[in-house]
């Protein structure tokens, strides 16, 4: 409850804001931060803790501090070729530097940059991966090379392949095959366990220009140009299948996969952010279109670096695309009308992506909480044990965003049964349920706050109770005492047709301040006994207590008969069971004198 007690106005937020359910504010869910001045069509960008790396054409390398506002260029090398592509590894960057080959760099101290090492390749290094003691590097029209970087001031020749062609990006799987986007011929898989003799052992020939790859497990996206972007199963390498196709209204260029979500770049139709789950269009999650082409992406937890030709290197805020999805439904609906009978059930669903072991959100630490606004505007805390407590607490706290995955499903047994409507009174009032990170990503000096809420319409229409006497009359009855009495009830039940309750006959003496209870019997009794027990309330209808009773069988006076209906809820929150009832006042007078003549 730390974030609660530190400052108790945030969880409000959650209450009045529409901004921070489910859909993010604004339709984008990414913000443009600050752009570099990087002045070459570069497409080379990576990321290695807070310092951004650039890959800049005929001005080398540039290395930037995202982790410090305002960005600041930290350093800059100028490399003899044309800095194409960049990976770091710790504080050494392997740059492919065009006709210059493969250049590493010691980047340790970003303000001095010193050079480590060279490599020159047969033709024009055109883009660098890495992978335990090896770089695989593009070689132009010399296919690709594999150099041996064990001792990165003295990196020495491994192996090559033969001519592929025009070759464009190549990615290492975690299956340990090489993954190429071979422009003319698709997507080709290489084994390359004994880099002195790697072969091809699959490909996949696409109907556009294979451009870019990216890999998830047993996964392969695919940036195929002109026909759009091709998820894979690559499960089986010397078979891939094609999933599924999203296609594009600009150029599929670039494409980047980070915990769960695809970054799909389309040139000058800007960037859509896909789950790599749901890849589909229309489950595009956030949008960027500047204007200008996007040529390669990098991202690190909120924020994304992309490359963008003359435009330079730009940074983007992905925060509202990557926050948490939350669903509170109830039975599935999101507007609910509940009877009075009926139990309070939530379920409460959470996209989990962003909260996976490796999603943005998995090392945050919260509070979860389930809130009911009533219609009056009170508030209450479902606390665990399914109790009620006005105000707010948290109903599960110092939580992990792993602690949350049983709440991916319907949630069994939490806020399940729960009569409600004691907090409920007659109106509106919602339900909600939030989580309360205690990072601040968004970066608006409060803590990350995810929620979702239904609505709940609450309308009681109670049983109505009628007792009248002689002649169908309500209210007050006189009867002389050579007269007869005839007491009856009607019951019409509202919403309460399928309730269980007690139906309840008294007879009040105001005089004499005596109460009698009529039992099931017949008989009046001092005892406080139902007339009738258990009773269907849709089945009560009419009840007649007694009929045609000569008036000269009671003492002459005032009584006060009443037909109540007990049932077993507590809507009024007074800690008794709820009593509909109603009342029909008898004046019995004395026998008029008889007058002789």
């Amino acid at each position: 409850m730390k974030g609660l007690m530190k400052r108790p106005g945030v969880i409000l937020i959650l209450l009045v804001s529409t901004c921070l359910m489910v859909q993010p504010c604004g339709a984008s869910g990414v913000n443009f931060l600050r752009s570099f001045p990087t002045t070459s069509l570069t497409k080379g960008v990576t990321v290695s803790a807070t310092s951004v790396f650039v890959a800049d054409g005929e001005q080398g390398v540039k290395i930037f501090d995202a982790g410090t506002p305002g960005i600041p260029q930290l350093g800059s090398y100028d490399t003899p070729g044309f800095a194409f592509d960049v990976v770091a590894r710790g504080d050494i960057l392997y740059v492919a530097d065009g006709n210059n080959g493969l250049l590493i760099l010691d980047v340790a101290q970003p303000e001095a940059i010193a050079p480590l090492g060279h490599y020159q390749t047969f033709g024009m290094a055109k883009s660098v991966e890495m992978s335990e003691n090896y770089a695989f590097l593009i070689d132009y029209a010399y296919g690709f090379q594999i150099v041996d970087v064990s001792n990165p001031a003295l990196p020495c020749y491994a192996g090559h392949s033969a001519d592929l062609g025009d070759i464009w990006t190549m990615r290492m799987g975690s299956d340990g095959y090489l993954y190429i986007a071979d422009v003319g011929n698709g997507l080709r898989i290489w084994d390359v366990g004994d880099p002195g003799r790697p072969f091809e052992i699959g490909r996949f020939d696409t109907p556009g220009y294979v451009l870019d790859i990216a890999l998830s497990g047993s996964l392969a996206l695919v940036a195929d140009a002109w026909n759009g972007f091709l998820l894979l199963d690559v499960g089986d390498p010397s078979s891939p299948i094609e999933l599924v196709r999203i296609p594009t209204s600009g150029y599929a260029f670039a494409i980047d996969i980070v915990d769960g979500f695809a970054y799909l770049s389309e040139g000058y139709a800007g960037l859509r952010i896909v789950p790599l789950d749901e890849f589909q269009a229309s489950q595009s999650v956030g949008e960027f279109n500047p204007g200008y082409p996007i040529y390669d992406t990098a991202t690190f937890g909120k924020l994304v670096v992309a490359a963008a030709g003359e435009a330079g290197t730009i940074i983007l805020d992905v925060f509202e695309a990557m926050r948490p999805h939350l669903s509170v439904t109830m039975g599935g609906l999101e507007q609910v009308t509940l009877k009075p009978w009926s139990p309070v059930i939530w379920d409460v669903e959470i996209d989990p992506r962003s909260f996976s072991p490796n999603g943005f959100y998995a090392d945050r630490l919260g509070d979860a909480y389930w809130v009911m606004v009533s219609g009056n505007g009170d508030i209450y805390s479902l606390l665990p044990g399914n109790f009620w407590h006005e105000g707010l607490a948290p109903f599960l706290s110092g939580l992990s965003v792993s602690d949350l995955d049983f709440l991916e499903e319907p949630t069994p047994g939490v806020a399940q049964g729960l009569p409600g409507a004691c907090f409920i009174p007659p109106g509106r009032a919602k339900a909600y349920f939030g989580f309360l990170s205690e990072s601040d990503d968004s970066g608006d000096g409060l803590e990350d706050l995810f929620f979702d809420f239904v609505e709940i319409s609450f309308e009681v229409a109670p049983p109505e109770i009628r007792v009248f006497g002689n002649n169908d009359v309500e209210g007050l009855v006189e009867v002389s005492a050579d007269g007869h009495i005839s007491v009856h009830a009607s019951v019409l039940p509202g919403d309460y047709h399928d309730a269980i309750g007690d139906v309840y006959v008294l007879l009040v003496v105001p005089e004499m301040q005596l109460a009698f209870w009529l039992n099931d019997d017949g008989r009046w009794d001092s005892a406080i006994v139902p007339y009738r027990s258990n009773a269907l309330v849709g089945s009560i209808a009419a009840l007649s207590i007694f009929e045609d009773i000569p008036a000269g069988t009671i003492p002459p006076g005032e009584y006060q008969f009443y037909v109540g209906l007990q049932l077993p809820f507590d809507h009024d929150c007074d800690g008794a069971y709820d009593l509909y009832y109603s009342m029909l006042r008898v004046i019995v007078e004395s026998p008029s004198p008889v007058i002789d003549d």
